[in-house]
């Protein structure tokens, strides 16, 4: 199950979120060494997990534990990308507007992966970022990823546009791109996870549209979303 978690509604989510800021530790500072994340605390969050952040999060079907997670900061607003990491985006600039989000801590708990085969976790996480950014007509969800998962997206033929060079961090290539959400994208995903139906409810629906107008100080009547 696709959970949509915001300002809105945070109160209503307390324990999710915690759990989800207990897994981005696990898997950021435990399992891939980004130690100069660890507060001591066991949770690991930011400057930009606030108020203006929508997050989206999958859980499992037997217990209802968050299994993983992807967050969307506005891209008005300071986000990992603009203010960590700009270089990354240095070729063409990092698109900014009401019809663009950062998408960020998009990672899925190890232990619900299986080798060589989708999961429902990764289905969901995928789905619902189309889903979002269809929403809200984005013209594109900027993020930073590992180089093996740029030749990924394009081999699963999703429309990305790398927006600077590769740079070594750690072990790893990273680059920074946008990935621009289409109708096409999303049924492809959907036909190859084999998700038949919308993971975004109606009602998570309506809050991402009411939250997106209010950030960007949009009439709530306006038809046009972004």
């Amino acid at each position: 199950m696709l959970l949509t978690v915001n300002c809105h509604n945070a109160h209503l989510f307390e324990d999710e979120l915690q759990q989800m800021f207990a897994l981005r530790y696990r898997v950021l500072v435990q399992q891939e060494g980004w130690t100069e994340l660890d507060a001591g605390d066991g949770l690991e969050k930011d400057q930009y997990d606030d108020e203006y952040t929508t997050y989206l999060l999958s859980t499992t079907p037997d217990t209802g534990a968050v299994a993983g997670c992807v967050r969307f900061v506005p891209s008005i607003r300071p986000s990992l990308s603009s203010e960590i990491f700009p270089q990354l985006f240095d070729l063409a600039g990092l698109p900014t507007g009401p019809d663009v989000y950062d998408g960020s801590r998009i990672l899925v708990d190890p232990a619900t992966k299986h080798q060589g085969s989708p999961t429902q976790t990764t289905s969901e996480l995928y789905c619902g970022m189309f889903e979002f950014g269809l929403t809200l007509k984005l013209k594109t969800i900027t993020c930073i990823v590992a180089m093996k998962w740029l030749e990924y997206m394009r081999h699963w033929q999703w429309d990305v546009s790398p927006l600077g060079l590769p740079e070594k961090m750690g072990d790893e290539s990273v680059i920074g791109l946008g990935i621009n959400p289409t109708s096409e994208m999303l049924s492809n995903i959907r036909e190859v996870r084999k998700q038949k139906s919308a993971v975004l409810s109606s009602s998570d629906v309506g809050l991402i549209i009411a939250n997106h107008r209010l950030i960007h100080d949009l009439p709530l009547d306006d038809q046009h979303v972004a």
